[in-house]
């Protein structure tokens, strides 16, 4: 299965504006059963009840996952395991090794030999600081985040006691600290005003907001990572400003955020959008003004500006260079469903979102909407995982180089279109290897049970 994995590697169709263009690197799979983790023990080049993968039940549902910014680290979530769990990676050949305990790994109640972890029902999302000090989970059911210290040497964890290693809508019982706007914490993103504050912006889907949380550093260094959060309105914005939070635009079921040193964007699955904040360094968070403020595929009755592929958005990234906005669109239960997608922006001076007309703004299958159809199929996948690295985005089965004004030149489909679905695609700092987490491998038919979930490694540049 791995060679014909590697067979349907890259029809390239050139996509976007004219230019010189380079087709995405190419990927290897690594080699079994070092290249694939499963939580079966499922065979890539084998039959399924074989352990021809290494073998690691912790995957089992695997729903996100990050690498630490050194490159030594990947952590993942499983969301119905209740599971974190982190990985030593090797820096030569990008193979994982789960870390040992204590701190390798936490589950809810403390099963399969795991520490017990506090907020960590049904974690949705993971991300460690830029500075490598913290790892942090969402938990949807928990509605919070789970806050944990990371060794720099290690990679091993620690969860603070009591109020500093969790917050949550609710407090916990008293375990947690007490937030607003955390109710079905979705997804995060860390990022702040440099030499000021950092932050941890929280997408709660419950809640239909977003929550401000400030990170507990030490001015020149130190400090935990716990969380807090701001009183009054801008330490959270919701729709119809509930909790005491300011009123936002844009903001129903938000299911993916990102964040850089000025502004953040949010996706949100029930309004069919995106929603642009600035950073300020008193208030956390503040909406910008008009339609600058929002972009849906509606434009909400004037109150947002109009984007093309934005309903039913799936997940959100922004580009290295800070100058374009990606965001996909999956394939939802809603009938009749959108068809999957992908819409461009790029970022003005104030971090407004402008859509470039034509085929260079968005991609569809089908070409609707005035979007691009690439000639290899997109395939409408229910989830959409998307990654930008500096010179390609990877969506989903399929990945396109970057041009200079963010547009997509070349879109191939990628080897790992066995999956059932593509939760996460982390590429290593080091640019060597890509990370593919998902659910439901099943490399020989789609149909012999029992499917598995995992892991599998490439290594980029053959």
């Amino acid at each position: 299965m791995i060679a014909r994995a590697v067979a349907l590697a890259f029809a390239a169709v050139v996509l976007g504006v004219g230019g010189a263009s380079a087709a995405p690197p190419t990927l290897t799979p690594m080699a079994a059963p070092a290249g694939c983790l499963s939580s079966i023990g499922h065979g890539f080049a084998g039959s399924p009840y074989t352990g021809y993968c290494t073998y690691n039940p912790l995957l089992k549902g695997v729903y996100a996952a990050a690498m630490s910014p050194d490159g030594k680290n990947l952590y993942v979530v499983s969301r119905y395991g209740n599971t974190l769990v982190g990985f030593a990676r090797n820096p030569t050949t990008g193979a994982l090794t789960q870390l040992p305990q204590p701190g390798g790994c936490f589950t809810k109640h403390g099963s399969d030999g795991c520490q017990v972890g506090r907020a960590l029902w049904e974690p949705v999302d993971v991300v460690v600081s830029p500075d490598g000090l913290n790892v942090y989970v969402a938990s949807w059911r928990s509605g919070g985040v789970a806050v944990f210290l990371r060794d720099k040497v290690s990679g091993t964890l620690t969860q603070p006691d009591r109020t500093k290693g969790c917050i949550t809508a609710t407090g916990s019982g008293g375990g947690c600290a007490k937030g607003r706007a955390l109710a079905g914490a979705r997804a995060l993103a860390v990022a702040g005003l440099p030499g000021l504050k950092s932050y941890v912006f929280v997408a709660s889907e419950t809640a239909n907001g977003v929550a401000a949380l400030t990170r507990n550093l030490y001015a020149g260094g130190g400090g935990d990572g716990s969380l807090s959060q701001a009183s009054g309105k801008y330490g959270c914005i919701e729709h119809r400003g509930n909790e005491g939070c300011a009123d936002g635009r844009a903001l129903m079921g938000p299911n993916a955020i990102t964040a850089d040193q000025s502004n953040v964007y949010m996706a949100s699955g029930g309004t069919g959008g995106i929603a642009v904040f600035k950073i300020s360094g008193d208030s956390g968070l503040q909406q910008l003004a008009g339609t600058a403020g929002c972009v849906t595929a509606d434009g909400s009755g004037g109150a947002c500006a109009k984007g093309r592929a934005v309903e039913a958005p799936d997940a959100i990234a922004e580009s290295p260079d800070h100058h374009t906005v990606y965001v996909s669109r999956g394939r939802p239960s809603a009938s009749p469903p959108p068809d999957g997608g992908l819409a461009v922006f790029t970022r003005a001076a104030d971090g407004s979102l402008r859509q470039a007309p034509g085929a260079d703004g968005c991609l569809t299958p089908d070409g609707k909407e005035g979007c691009e159809k690439p000639s290899v199929y997109l395939a409408s996948m229910k989830f959409q995982a998307l990654t930008v690295t500096a010179e390609t985005t990877y969506l989903g089965f399929y990945a396109g180089t970057r041009a200079a004004d963010g547009s997509l030149l070349d879109i191939t489909q990628e080897p790992w279109d066995y999956m059932g679905d593509v939760r996460a695609i982390v590429t290593s700092p080091d640019r060597r290897n890509v990370y593919v987490v998902g659910n439901g491998f099943d490399p020989l038919t789609f149909l012999d049970p029992p499917a598995s979930d995992g892991i599998q490694i490439y290594r980029a540049g053959g």
